[in-house]
């Protein structure tokens, strides 16, 4: 289970174009990259495209054997975190 604090975008899987498979129950999906788009910039914005200075970002990595949501949910909330974003299995 991971938890982002500071950068609330992560992308599982090769960063060349490919299909993106969701929730196909393939083992090897869960043994793929895990990147974090820390910052991201490049909106059709008035911003600066760049992003200088000091930064720190947090992350939580929790190694947990329950498959069952609630009980996760839970650690996340003991953590101080709570639940933003999540996937179900409904079969």
């Amino acid at each position: 289970m991971i938890q982002a604090k500071d950068a609330p975008l992560l992308y599982m899987g090769e960063l060349k174009h490919h299909p993106i498979l969701l929730c196909d129950n393939k083992e090897e999906n869960n043994k793929r990259d895990v990147y974090s788009w820390i910052m991201n910039n490049t909106w059709e914005t008035n911003f600066k495209m760049d992003l200088s200075g000091f930064a720190e970002f947090c992350y939580t990595l929790d190694l947990v054997k329950t498959t069952n949501a609630e009980q996760s949910f839970q650690t996340m909330k003991d953590n101080g975190y709570g639940v933003v974003t999540f996937m179900i299995d409904e079969k």
